[in-house]
């Protein structure tokens, strides 16, 4: 029995929003920047390089390589280069009606 460490499937789950609330979000973002005459891009520099606050400016700066570096969630395999042999079946033909035995 292996000790330390965490148990499988223990601590906070991941939260990721969804593409209505990201555009829902944005529409919310560019109504009050046209209210305001400011976008949000705006507060954010101003925040980043605020000498005053340092505590904003951290979170400020976390915030914008958050947005800055996307991760990529999505891997597409092109080709693949395996090391071992690979049994690879023959396509499933399905059988055509008239190949049915009928009940």
């Amino acid at each position: 029995m292996p000790s330390g460490g965490a148990r499988a499937g223990s601590g906070r789950k991941s939260y990721n929003i969804s593409e209505k609330e990201k555009q829902m979000l944005m529409k919310v973002a560019r109504k009050r920047a046209k209210e305001t005459g400011r976008s949000i891009a705006d507060i954010l520099m101003d925040a980043i390089y605020n000498p005053e606050d340092e505590k904003t400016k951290i979170v400020a700066i976390k915030l914008f390589y958050d947005v800055v570096t996307v991760r990529d969630s999505h891997k597409i395999v092109e080709a693949h280069q395996f090391d071992h042999r690979v049994l690879i079946l023959p396509e499933i033909k399905r059988p055509k009606l008239e190949e049915i035995p009928q009940a």
